[in-house]
């Protein structure tokens, strides 16, 4: 059990120090995107190859949506990261994990679910942590930072984290490896003209590194590890396991990136943590934002 545990523990550890490595790479959001997707793409091309899998054998139909939720992942990814630029860690983080909400609402129109009063209010905690998380962060911190710009980033990334897992929903009859490498290509694809506008290959150059590190070992390694994990830790300990991601992040911000942190924002914090669980446990049993990393990748 502890083994299967550490699978899951360490890739939520890992997604959980993205926001340093998006800080520190002097690339713009678009092209540390692309290079991301197209070096994890690699990765699992080279894993496949060496699994001797064809990921492309699922119907013409999942094919399809699978490419499409990558596109829609692609997006995802280039507003989340933009939140974590614009504003502070924990303020991007916690709106990113509005997702399970809004999830939550679209459910009785998208899947046919019923939506209780009870789930209703469970949902509106969310908003008033990321209050807490925001209006604590001191004067200083508005000034250094585009909280606004950052929290429509973050939103818009909540929007597309949650069409990504209703698209998943739809593809669950496909492999967890062979559907992420399916949408890294098509998110990849998508992206490619930057290589087209981006003559600088210098600049991308000295970023190599960091940038092998976040499509190698934040994407590549941390989601091997998490599917791993999947098929031998229950669910229930999964969805509790899975928001070490976000309450890392938070620490990890205040650790190497000097965010301030204070007892009103941890407060916000698990307001949000507890109202996307409790979204994502009434839509499925015990999901979690985490329950489907394999739709963010983060």
């Amino acid at each position: 059990m502890w083994k299967s545990c550490l699978k899951l523990i360490i890739p939520m550890l890992i997604f959980g120090s993205i926001g340093i490595f998006v800080r520190g790479i002097s690339l713009s959001t678009v092209e540390l995107v692309f290079y991301r997707v197209f070096i994890a793409s690699i990765f699992f091309s080279l894993l496949m190859l060496l699994k001797k899998k064809n990921p492309f054998r699922c119907g013409k139909r999942a094919l399809c949506l699978a490419a499409v939720s990558g596109v829609i992942m692609g997006i995802n990814w280039l507003l989340f990261f933009q939140a974590l630029r614009w504003t502070t860690v924990a303020a991007g983080t916690m709106t990113y994990y509005l997702a399970p909400v809004l999830v939550l609402f679209a459910a009785p129109f998208v899947l046919g679910e019923h939506l209780s009063k009870k789930q209703v209010i469970t949902a509106l905690l969310a908003p008033a942590g990321l209050a807490l998380i925001v209006f604590s962060s001191g004067e200083s911190a508005l000034t250094v930072y585009h909280h606004g710009l950052g929290l429509l980033c973050g939103a818009g990334s909540a929007l597309f984290y949650a069409m990504l897992i209703l698209c998943n929903k739809k593809l669950d009859n496909i492999d967890n490896m062979d559907r992420t490498l399916i949408q890294l290509l098509a998110a990849a694809l998508v992206l490619s003209p930057v290589l087209v506008k981006n003559h600088n290959f210098s600049v991308v150059r000295s970023n190599l590194p960091m940038l092998l590190i976040l499509g190698i070992v934040h994407t590549g390694i941390a989601c091997y590890l998490y599917f791993s994990g999947l098929k031998e830790t229950p669910t229930h300990l999964t969805a509790v396991l899975s928001y070490i991601d976000p309450v890392s992040a938070v620490f990890f911000a205040a650790a190497f990136l000097g965010e301030p942190i204070s007892p009103v924002q941890l407060a916000g914090t698990a307001v949000v943590l507890v109202s996307a669980y409790l979204s994502g446990k009434s839509q499925t049993g015990a999901g979690s934002p985490g329950c489907d990393k394999v739709d963010e990748v983060n």
